[in-house]
């Protein structure tokens, strides 16, 4: 009888272990999803910056390359202020 009994609570222990660990498995697999659609998120908004920064970039350097006071052809024709 009490051999049923141990028996019956290893069973009992084991099948608990068992849903621990697929549980524990389970949430280990959902945050490592997580995390990989995070850092493709990151990655995405990364690259987004770089295009937004290369489009302003065209705008910026042509527009600063050259300051006019420094412009070779720039020749003050009135005395000065």
């Amino acid at each position: 009888m009490k051999r049923i009994k141990t028996q019956e609570l290893k069973e009992e222990r084991r099948e608990k272990r068992g849903k621990e660990e697929a549980e524990e498995k389970a949430e280990q697999e959902y945050m490592a999803e997580r995390k990989k659609e995070k850092e493709e998120k990151e990655k995405q908004e990364e690259e987004e910056e770089v295009e937004e920064g290369r489009d302003n970039m065209q705008y910026t350097s042509l527009s600063t390359s050259i300051p006019l006071p420094l412009h070779r052809h720039f020749i003050p024709r009135h005395g000065g202020s």
